[in-house]
């Protein structure tokens, strides 16, 4: 238990505890790990240019920013600045922290939006 709490990744190496190392669940679990951290990410570009592309349709933000592509009507540069900002943030975060450091701020940061919405939606 000991081992558990000074671990870098808590979740697997308790499966790993219990299932052994290289298990047909660990592995499971590790792959279902990585998917959803992917499917996470191009949730996160999907929906952080919709939400900047309504904040400027509400005149919040500059009008540019409200612009959707006419055929496709993907919001063009909401999702270029929201982009450029995650980008920024995290090469600040990482030049400033020290690398380690800024993974797990950013990662608290992530976890902790996506848990005060679900608090929200509640």
């Amino acid at each position: 238990i000991l081992d558990l709490i000074h671990s870098e990744a808590p979740l697997m190496d308790g499966i790993e505890l219990v299932y052994g190392t290289g298990s047909v669940i660990s592995d499971t679990v590790a792959y279902i790990i990585v998917l959803g951290l992917i499917v996470n990410f191009f949730a996160f570009i999907l929906f952080a240019s919709q939400q900047v592309q309504s904040i400027a349709d509400a005149g919040f933000l500059p009008s540019f920013l409200a612009y959707r592509h006419p055929t496709y009507g993907s919001p063009v540069y909401a999702s270029i600045t929201s982009s450029a900002c995650g980008l920024f943030f995290t090469a600040s975060f990482s030049l400033i922290l020290g690398e380690d450091t800024a993974q797990n701020v950013l990662l608290m940061a992530a976890l902790m939006s996506a848990i005060l919405s679900y608090i929200l939606v509640l």
